[in-house]
């Protein structure tokens, strides 16, 4: 199967037209043919590699309510210009939208052309991912068959190519925290950038400039929420950019991965967590798994070494290597699939949930009690873990007292168990 990243235009009025807010219904997408190639703009948009995606529905509204539909679109920032997409059938629709509104506007640096390699860019088209799952699903390791019985329930769910700049700083934002409120912190860290347009309501703002972070004050980030964070954020923008800013950042793609991770790692509040996001998720290091708690859990069911052991850094890089045996030079994105299994945001979604846990549709009264006592487990997790991330809002300048914070949440969730 090839994979196409060539373009075809549907109907375009003109490359220049001027917007109003019914700019998502006018007829004036580009597209992408995919050719086959599997793609799910939800379970990619939504799988925490990004955070600042919006859903509209058909007429461009903002989605509030949690059914997805096929004529959903989604909107977002991506360089400077507000893109709008939509899958349809085979294809991948798209419209980039300019400061001064105007949609698919052809100029010396930037045309269809351009708009067509940024979106195969972004969304990693160059890949097979019908290859690649079928090649994860296929080994004799429990770790295979676990993804077997996963990847159904996401197929289409693609590996981000984003912007350094922007990907850094969002996974600062990330330590010990949930999706929903990483989400919020890259969207008012975003409100330093100028403001590129507003649709249904919103202000979709191009990422800060590094020049633009390195302005912000710590304190305006505390009045923010951001707690611990928000010195992680002002000394690293100044470290960026001693040591060359955005194109020291680009330059680290072409590094290895221990380099890359080594300068990452040299900026305050990066760990190797951290790193190792920034180096999937913009950086090409496509082998690379982050370790976090749910990989943490997922590896201890496949290596019994792991029994009883805690994640120091040599048992970091063990599970590592451990997932690229597995998964071979696409291990994070394996990683990625299997990561987005955990995420509250799919395991509620009943389609997902059946295909996710290769269960069937309809199940037993049984089943649905079980189901639900395990959703409002979760939503009792999710509490905590926002409870977890106050408590080490002192945490020191080195590192989040994660360790603290897991236990602390463990005994309360144990608590509760007992109680039930």
């Amino acid at each position: 199967m090839s994979v196409a990243t060539t373009t075809s235009t549907t109907t375009i009025t003109t490359n220049t037209t001027s917007i109003n807010d019914d700019f998502v219904t006018m007829d004036t997408w580009e597209s992408i043919e995919l050719n086959g190639n599997l793609l799910d703009l939800r379970k990619t948009l939504l799988s925490g590699q990004c955070f600042r995606w919006r859903r509209l529905n058909i007429d461009g509204q903002q989605q509030q309510q949690q059914q997805y539909g096929p004529d959903d679109c989604w909107a977002g920032p991506l360089d400077h210009h507000l893109v709008i997409l939509r899958k349809v059938n085979d294809q991948l629709q798209y419209k980039f939208i300019d400061e001064l509104r105007r949609i698919n506007n052809d100029n010396g640096q930037f045309n269809q052309q351009s708009r067509s390699q940024r979106i195969s860019d972004y969304f990693n088209l160059g890949h097979n991912l019908t290859s690649l799952c079928k090649q994860w699903a296929t080994g004799d390791h429990s770790l295979n068959k676990q993804f077997a019985t996963v990847c159904t329930g996401f197929e289409g769910l693609r590996l981000l190519r984003q912007s350094p700049l922007e990907c850094l700083f969002s996974f600062i934002c990330s330590q010990n925290n949930h999706i929903s409120r990483i989400t919020n912190m890259v969207q008012s860290l975003s409100k330093f950038g100028p403001i590129i347009t507003s649709h249904a309501g919103v202000d979709f703002h191009r990422f800060p400039s590094l020049d633009q972070l390195v302005q912000i004050q710590q304190k305006q980030l505390d009045d923010l929420g951001f707690g611990y964070r928000s010195k992680f954020i002002v000394k690293a923008a100044q470290q960026v950019q001693e040591k060359g800013g955005d194109q020291w950042l680009l330059s680290l793609r072409t590094q290895s991965h221990e380099v890359a991770q080594q300068q990452l790692t040299s900026l305050m509040g990066v760990g190797q967590k951290v790193a190792d996001c920034v180096c999937l998720f913009s950086l090409d290091k496509l082998d690379i798994v982050p370790i976090d708690t749910h990989i943490f859990t997922i590896s201890k069911k496949h290596m019994p070494s792991l029994a009883k052991k805690t994640l120091t850094p040599k048992i970091y890089q063990d599970i590592r290597m451990f997932w690229k045996e597995r998964f071979g030079d696409h291990a994070g994105w394996g990683h990625t699939i299997l990561f987005a299994n955990e995420i509250a945001e799919f395991k509620q979604s009943n389609g997902v949930q059946g295909a996710a846990k290769g269960g069937k549709r309809g199940k037993s009264a049984k089943s649905n009690k079980a189901s639900n006592k395990k959703r409002s487990q979760d939503d009792d997790d999710e509490e905590d873990d926002e409870e977890e991330e106050e408590e080490a809002e002192d945490a020191p300048d080195e590192a989040p007292k994660s360790s603290i914070s897991s236990i602390t949440g463990r005994t309360r969730r144990a608590t509760k168990k007992a109680r039930s």
